[in-house]
């Protein structure tokens, strides 16, 4: 299925605009779920702090979590929720709680959350490391080749990848192209795909083939321009790494 027009049109143009001037403000009162107060607290922050890590333990917090990414070495990236939401629009400014925050909530949507092409979505801020503000920082060369590796935990099981690339997309250019936001391709279509991401390409890590196992994609504005999306991209590898 491809991305559904209005879909796009939110998630790639206005939505994350707010991005830009992100004051992570929360509504104060109490909402306690398996030991989350939800009083003034980073939902995430506070997980770390309870030693949430698992898929069952943020279930725990909202059962609509479907995935917890884990990037091992990046304290941020340790244990990130993954909301699966019929209503993108209303996860980008709510946190898992269901409380009103501009830094909304990581999510995907569930429509397409059984594509070829997993597109997950999350703000980031300039004063706050919190949601996917830690991606800006795959700018950096040796960053990008200090971390090749996810691990998208699943109500299955756990699924390896390996980052093969990082890029900057410029809204406003004319033609951009958007079809990384695309959760399946036509036959062949994957492989266009990622040559027609070359353009835009900040880093890539040669060597690595994709063989159609899986794609995870992960979004965010730069904080800072309503129009630049940075967008980081991995490939299913079923490699267990020690």
């Amino acid at each position: 299925m491809r991305l559904k027009r209005w879909v796009k049109a939110v998630l790639l143009s206005a939505a994350l605009a707010p991005c830009a001037a992100l004051v992570f403000l929360q509504d104060s009162f109490s909402y306690p779920i398996a030991g989350i107060s939800g009083h003034e607290t980073d939902i995430e922050e506070q997980g770390r702090e309870e030693n949430f890590y698992s898929l069952n333990d943020w279930q725990t917090v909202n059962p609509d979590v479907c995935y917890v990414l884990h990037i091992d070495g990046i304290m941020e990236a340790q244990s990130l929720p993954v909301l699966s939401t019929l209503n993108p629009q209303d996860a980008l400014d709510h946190d898992l709680l269901g409380r009103k925050d501009p830094a909304g909530a990581i999510f995907i949507d569930r429509s397409e959350q059984h594509g070829e092409n997993k597109v997950i979505y999350g703000h980031a801020s300039v004063s706050e490391n919190t949601r996917f503000t830690f991606l800006k920082q795959f700018r950096d060369a040796a960053y990008f080749d200090a971390y090749s590796r996810i691990e998208l935990e699943t109500a299955s099981g756990i699924e390896h990848y390996r980052i093969v690339s990082f890029a900057a997309y410029d809204l406003q250019q004319r033609d951009i192209y958007t079809g990384w936001a695309d959760s399946d391709f036509e036959e062949g279509g994957s492989e266009k795909m990622f040559q027609e991401t070359v353009p835009y390409l900040l880093w890539k890590r040669n060597g690595i083939l994709y063989d159609g196992g899986g794609i995870l994609t992960l979004v965010t504005c730069a904080a800072g321009s309503k129009d630049t999306r940075y967008v980081l991209q991995a490939v299913r590898d079923e490699i267990t790494y020690g």
